[in-house]
């Protein structure tokens, strides 16, 4: 009778104590699902590289191949100073007489190179000629070929020094394989004229 008493009196306090009580059971008693154990997840580390070292390769650059130096030719025939002395006295004979030579450069016709290479070029077609010596001292003392050579068989005369630098200049072209100074054909064994004016055949 009291514990009816005791519920009507204070009603709305023992349900608030009732369902106070099955909230914390519910609580306590209702299934809780089922969870694994999640390993802690390491953040990636982060390892920060040194920046590489880079070395530049210096850029090699070949040298050039040196060109072979080119073997210079042999002197075409290889003037001995003799014989460039002789050719000058064929050429203009002496110094102090005009005319005694096959084209006599001594007075003033020293830059007539024509005439003076077509003297010069006979005597060296004939030195290379089979019909003839291989020599220039052969060829010029010949007998019967040259007319102004006997007059010098005891001795030969002073020569210009005009004649003798045209002369030595010509046999230099020659011996340096020059092919501009072969004024007349390599075939041309002879010359005829008068002195002044000479023509090869």
């Amino acid at each position: 009778m009291r514990i009816k008493n005791f519920y009507t009196n204070h009603r709305p306090l023992v349900e608030a104590l009732f369902w106070a009580i099955m909230t914390i059971m519910i609580f306590l008693f209702w299934p809780q699902p089922v969870t694994k154990d999640i390993e802690p997840v390491e953040p990636p580390k982060i390892v920060a590289e040194a920046p590489s070292l880079v070395i530049e390769t210096p850029i090699i650059t070949p040298e050039p191949t040196p060109e072979p130096t080119p073997t210079p030719e042999p002197p075409r025939y290889g003037f001995t100073e003799e014989e460039i002395y002789l050719m000058a006295v064929l050429l203009s004979g002496s110094k102090d007489i005009d005319g005694d030579g096959e084209f006599d450069i001594d007075y003033g016709r020293d830059e007539e190179y024509d005439q003076i290479s077509l003297v010069l070029c006979v005597v060296m077609n004939r030195v290379r000629s089979e019909i003839w010596p291989n020599t220039v001292s052969e060829v010029i003392w010949q007998e019967g070929q040259f007319s102004v050579i006997p007059q010098w068989q005891k001795g030969l005369p002073e020569v210009s020094d005009i004649s003798l630098q045209r002369v030595t200049e010509w046999c230099k072209a020659y011996d340096a394989h020059d092919p501009g100074i072969q004024s007349v054909p390599e075939d041309h064994l002879y010359f005829s004229g008068d002195g002044q004016n000479n023509h090869s055949r």
